[in-house]
């Protein structure tokens, strides 16, 4: 049926992006159709020339079909979109680090970042467009403690949740901001919930 053969295809494509993500931590990217699982691995490609030991990278398909990936190097995060055979050239997004992207249906791609600010790292979010580029950054934590390995999760409707770990006594304590138009953050630890990398996602 219609409802089976979209089923087969979303694995495909989650697969796909599994694939893309776990090999971006070497900073490279070997692409293949979705249409089948016997659809060769296209020759790998280095999107990070020219910066010195990259780390970190992030991975999200927007609603366009283009491919963005975001990593940092030498204390900043950049930024790579592939639309069709050709990746843009690297821009410089914001000064960071441990970045992580999503992208949701209004052609919006998300990113969550750690950055330091005055003394402490904060959790910082800002998203990109294709007619406008990248936004400004809304700080998240704003706390004295540092605030590290941040996630995000974009629900059907646009609603954005990022988790977060905090430093505290007795151990680090995870922190959860959530918006429903990127504009307006609402910041809290999250109730007895402890430990160093928070996942987060929708039901």
């Amino acid at each position: 049926t219609e409802d089976f053969r979209e089923r087969i295809m979303a694995r495909h494509r989650r697969h796909h992006l599994v694939a893309l993500s776990m090999i971006l931590l070497g900073m490279l990217v070997l692409s293949r159709s979705t249409v089948g699982a016997a659809a060769p691995w296209a020759a790998p490609q280095s999107l990070a020339q020219g910066n010195v030991d990259p780390q970190g990278a992030a991975l999200a398909v927007d609603s366009a079909g283009r491919v963005h990936v975001v990593w940092s190097a030498e204390g900043w995060l950049w930024h790579r979109a592939r639309a069709g055979e050709s990746w843009s050239p690297a821009q410089a997004v914001m000064v960071g680090h441990t970045p992580d992207l999503a992208a949701d249906a209004a052609g919006h791609v998300h990113l969550v970042c750690a950055a330091q600010a005055e003394g402490a790292d904060d959790i910082y979010w800002l998203s990109w467009t294709a007619s406008e580029g990248w936004g400004l950054p809304t700080n998240l934590s704003e706390t004295p403690e540092d605030s590290s390995a941040p996630r995000l999760a974009v629900a059907a409707d646009g609603a954005l949740a990022v988790v977060w770990s905090e430093a505290a006594p007795g151990g680090p304590r995870v922190y959860l901001a959530r918006s429903t138009d990127g504009i307006t953050w609402s910041s809290a630890p999250v109730p007895n919930a402890w430990g160093a990398r928070p996942v987060v996602t929708w039901g």
